[in-house]
């Protein structure tokens, strides 16, 4: 299944893309949003509701794109660009390198990731971003088969706890951020070589 979506859809590609990695073949998100704060203008929110914003924001999920190939879009004048920008700049914190290869794309030999920016459009595909993402797309899909060795995966909530062989049974504390590392062998066995805040 490829999962694909633009504006209130891609916003909708990046909660699910991220949320539930490994459900998917590929990941292609046009504009949207991907946190609360600045796209809905809510500061200085009453700690319960800060709590709650690790449960929906899809850019605490950024690093579960390790698990898909994801594709991230915005116009250049288009304010929603900056919900790809969101994951892009989370990955980096994540330790993930990224180049800019010219003034239209973000590249990166540490992920199966792609972000694109439309020139001088605003909220709308750019017909050649859009050309590029579904190559991008179609070459992810010739492998949709094969089954990783390796999960990341980042949650705050048993609620998302799964990444293809990965599950998450339990937490210390629910809205805090658990990350796990695992690897799994040939022989179908597996060993987590990090596992923190509970996971």
């Amino acid at each position: 299944i490829a999962l694909r979506g633009f504006s209130m859809g891609g916003a909708s590609s990046w909660h699910l893309g991220l949320h539930h990695p490994g459900r998917w073949g590929a990941i292609e998100a046009g504009a949207g949003y991907t946190e609360t704060r600045r796209y809905g203008q809510r500061e200085n929110l009453p700690p319960y509701q800060e709590a709650m914003l690790h449960y929906y924001d899809a850019v605490d999920y950024s690093l579960n794109a390790f698990n898909t190939p994801t594709v991230g879009y915005g116009g250049e004048t288009d304010r929603q660009l900056q919900a790809s920008v969101n994951i892009r700049e989370q990955l980096m914190k994540e330790g993930f390198r990224f180049e800019q290869d010219g003034p239209y794309r973000w590249l990166t030999k540490d992920l199966r990731t792609l972000f694109l920016v439309g020139p001088m459009v605003g909220h709308s595909w750019h017909p050649e971003s859009k050309a590029e993402s579904s190559a991008f797309i179609r070459r992810a899909l010739e492998k949709v088969d094969e089954t990783p060795s390796r999960v990341r995966f980042v949650t705050y909530t048993t609620r998302f706890n799964k990444a293809h062989w990965l599950t998450v049974e339990g937490l210390d504390e629910t809205y805090s951020r658990a990350d796990v590392d695992a690897t799994r062998s040939g022989d179908g066995t597996s060993s987590c070589s990090t596992a923190t805040a509970g996971a």
